[in-house]
C-alpha cells in the first residue's frame, strides 16, 4: 500500500501550497462568504414577491368609469386601489409601478348592454417581481368578470352551473415547512457550484500553476505513479472546495 501513503503525501502537499497561496485562500473565502448570500438574497427576493401580491397596491387609471368594479376590488383582502399615473406605460417602463389597470371610457354602456366591456392590464412580465401582481390582478378581474356572467344568466332565467359543469376546487394540504423546501430545492446546486469555485484555484495552481514555476518537471521526475500524481491533486482541489 505505498501507493496509499503517496497519495495522501501527494494531497498534504497540495493542500499546504494552496493555504500557502493567497489567492486561493481569497477563492475559498469568497466562496463561502457569497454561497449564504446569494441564498439569502434569493429566498428574501421569493418571499418578498409573494408578499407584495398579498398586499396588492393597485393603481388604476380611468377608475371612474366602473365605480362598482373597482369598489369590488378595494373590497377583497389585501388590495388597495390608488389613482393610477399619467402615463401607465411609461411608469411601468420606468419602474415606478409593477402593474397598472386601465379602464376605458366606453365600460358602463357596454356593460349596460350586456356586451363584452374591455380593461387593459399594464405590465412588464420580464421583471421577475411582477409576474406574482400580475398574476393576482389577472384572478381578480377575471373572478369579477365570473361574477358578472352568473348574474347576466340569472337575468335571463338561466342557471349559472349549466355554463359550468364542472368546478374545480383547489385544496392545498402542504404545510409552511412543506413549501419552504421546495424553495430550497436548489440548495445542492448551489453547494456544488461554491465547491467547484471554491477549489477551482486550487485545480489551476496544482496544473498550470507549477508548470509556469517550473516545479512541474521535479514532481515527475519522483518515483511515484502518474496516477497517484493526478489523484492527489484531485482530492486536495475536493478536499479545500468541500471546505
Amino acid at each position: 500500500m505505498r501507493w496509499m501513503g503517496a497519495l495522501f503525501a501527494v494531497a498534504r502537499k497540495e493542500i499546504v501550497d494552496g493555504i500557502r497561496d493567497r489567492r486561493s485562500l481569497v477563492t475559498l473565502v469568497f466562496s463561502a462568504l457569497m454561497t449564504p448570500l446569494l441564498l439569502g438574497v434569493l429566498l428574501t427576493s421569493t418571499a418578498g414577491s409573494a408578499r407584495g401580491a398579498e398586499e396588492l397596491t393597485l393603481p388604476v387609471v380611468g377608475a371612474e368609469h366602473a365605480p362598482a368594479f373597482v369598489q369590488w376590488l378595494g373590497q377583497q383582502t389585501g388590495v388597495k386601489v390608488v389613482p393610477g399615473p399619467a402615463d401607465p406605460e411609461q411608469a411601468v417602463l420606468d419602474r415606478a409601478e409593477d402593474v397598472v389597470l386601465i379602464i376605458e371610457p366606453d365600460f358602463m354602456a357596454r356593460m349596460g348592454r350586456a356586451q363584452t366591456a374591455e380593461v387593459k392590464l399594464v405590465s412588464e412580465s420580464t421583471r421577475e417581481r411582477a409576474r406574482p401582481k400580475i398574476a393576482r390582478v389577472r384572478a381578480l378581474v377575471g373572478g369579477y368578470a365570473g361574477q358578472l356572467a352568473s348574474l347576466r344568466l340569472i337575468a335571463r332565467g338561466v342557471a349559472p352551473g349549466i355554463a359550468q359543469p364542472i368546478r374545480l376546487e383547489d385544496v392545498e394540504v402542504s404545510s409552511s415547512q412543506a413549501r419552504l423546501a421546495t424553495l430550497l430545492s436548489f440548495l445542492p446546486l448551489l453547494l456544488v457550484i461554491a465547491g467547484l469555485v471554491g477549489g477551482m484555484q486550487i485545480a489551476i495552481d496544482s496544473t498550470a500553476g507549477e508548470r509556469e514555476r517550473g516545479s512541474l518537471e521535479p514532481l515527475l521526475l519522483n518515483p511515484v505513479p502518474r496516477w497517484v500524481l493526478a489523484a492527489g491533486k484531485w482530492l486536495a482541489a475536493s478536499a479545500l472546495g468541500g471546505a
